[in-house]
């Protein structure tokens, strides 16, 4: 190795993390939080026993332990989501030497860049949520799996056991990362002669992660149990075809596109051809299309890593739908190292058009999304509210679950009054004008997460109000309905 190639592997992962980090502190306390978020805001901003019973009784307790830690620093959108910022950072130098560990320099440079790069990745890395910081220990465990693959040590493995434990408390998709880690390790035990000893430490580490779940399991039963998450089937229903394609489209430009349709499919084509190059030893040169059929330990290991969450999300959503591309960026970085690997892979004009439809694809997603406003307008609405509110006036949510995050930017006297987005029968509607007529002399209503204007129709067909003045924000209905004297 020369010396030129040497300072490349040596600073390539500071250069990576530097890289990753400012895309994903740009502009991050630019846009109001949004509806998800604003409940990880009401954690942070929790009292300490309330907080001990949320975190005994709600799923990914650990996001939401270490976030209310996290706000003692500020509780603004740029402190709320910087927690997320930094995991998906460093995010991309461990996810470098994953890469690197199977196919050298090269292909973990392709991969590094390619996540670093990922609009889908940056954009998750600047939610308060805990999809970020999930993908961090699932691969921090990934990374500790290799090392105790081929260094067997039980410092490996105990860094294994707690980097999936954390994990799994982040968020519950991560089991299914463990569960590609265990195909893998059972692939190694099948083609090494020693490998019945890594199998019997992994089935150990696997009985402690169990333990350590116990807590994290009673929850996700009792919640299954009491229907919390029948909102998705709901929402979303069964996935199809459809839906798995646009995960893959999410999965390549993001979810912020706003370029030409057939720059986006050909984005999507050109991460297909290389990852199809980086599972099976597809030659792509100037002369030469071959394609050998062949998988090597890197493609078992990633390969699995993408391919058996998705489908077993897939299969498991056809009797409880959750397959959504935010719940499956977990499985973004395989998809990011097979392609990477691919490209290193190639060989001239193959290499440099595959890079540069996939680069200028993300270029653009990612123009758009530091350009153009994306998420709901909560900001906005509670400052031309408090800007115009007088005294006597009610506000009304519609929804009401949308009350979390009106609450973190409008503290103002008015009294609030909540209202289901399901809500359409009559004397129900007839009961909530009642008492908006009864509690002031104009009515704010606020719309958002619901389709049902029954409310806002009953307000403009009552003889006590009249539509005053009318707002749209991104993702946000609001009215003032005045009093008729």
């Amino acid at each position: 190795m020369s010396t030129k190639q040497s300072a490349l592997e040596r600073w390539s992962p500071a250069i990576l993390l530097l890289a990753a980090a400012l895309l994903r502190l740009c502009c991050l306390g630019r846009e109001s939080l949004w509806f998800d978020e604003g409940w990880s805001a009401v954690v942070a901003r929790l009292d300490g026993p309330t907080l001990r019973n949320v975190l005994a009784t709600q799923p990914f307790p650990l996001y939401y332990a270490l976030l209310h830690l996290w706000a003692r620093l500020g509780d603004s959108e740029f402190s709320l989501r910087l927690l997320s910022a930094l995991a998906g950072a460093l995010t991309v130098p461990v996810i470098y030497a994953q890469a690197r560990h199977f196919w050298g320099g090269a292909a973990a440079r392709w991969a590094g860049w390619l996540l670093a790069l990922s609009p889908l990745h940056i954009w998750y890395s600047q939610e308060a949520r805990m999809y970020a910081l999930a993908t961090l220990w699932a691969a921090l465990a990934g990374w500790a799996l290799l090392r105790a693959l081929s260094k067997p040590a039980a410092k490996w493995w105990g860094l294994y056991v707690l980097f999936s434990a954390l994990a799994l408390h982040t968020f519950y998709y991560a089991a299914l990362v463990l569960v590609a880690h265990g195909a893998y390790v059972l692939y190694e035990s099948w083609r090494s002669h020693s490998g019945g000893a890594n199998l019997r430490a992994w089935l150990l580490a696997s009985g402690a992660l169990i333990i350590l779940f116990l807590p994290g399991l009673r929850v996700l039963f009792t919640q299954l149990e009491g229907g919390t998450w029948g909102w998705l089937a709901a929402k979303y229903g069964r996935p199809g075809l459809r839906d798995v394609v646009d995960v893959a489209l999410s999965f390549s430009v993001g979810n912020t596109w706003a370029g030409p349709g057939a720059l986006r499919w050909a984005a999507l084509g050109a991460y297909g051809l290389a990852i199809l190059a980086g599972l099976s030893r597809l030659a792509l040169s100037r002369d030469r299309l071959r394609w050998e059929a062949r998988l090597d330990r890197g493609a078992i290991y990633w390969g699995a890593g993408l391919a058996l969450p998705i489908a077993a999300i897939l299969a498991l959503s056809q009797f409880r739908p959750s397959f959504i591309a935010r719940y499956l960026v977990l499985f973004l970085p395989p998809y990011c190292v097979l392609a990477g690997r691919g490209l290193a892979a190639a060989r001239g004009l193959w290499r440099w058009g595959l890079a540069g439809v996939i680069l200028l694809g993300s270029a653009l997603s990612l123009w758009n999304l530091y350009q153009q406003p994306q998420k709901e307008g909560w900001r906005e609405a509670a400052a031309r509210i408090a800007a115009q509110a007088q005294p006597g006036d009610v506000i009304c949510l519609v929804d009401e679950d949308i009350s979390a995050v009106f609450g973190y930017y409008y503290q103002g006297p008015q009294p609030v009054l909540q209202v289901s987005g399901a809500l359409q029968d009559g004397p129900g509607l007839a009961a909530v004008a009642d008492r908006l007529a009864d509690e002031g002399r104009r009515a704010w209503l606020v719309m958002s997460h619901t389709t049902n204007e029954a409310l806002w129709r009953r307000l403009e067909q009552d003889g006590r109000f009249a539509l005053s003045e009318r707002w749209e924000f991104i993702g946000i209905q609001l009215a003032l309905f005045a009093r008729v004297r």
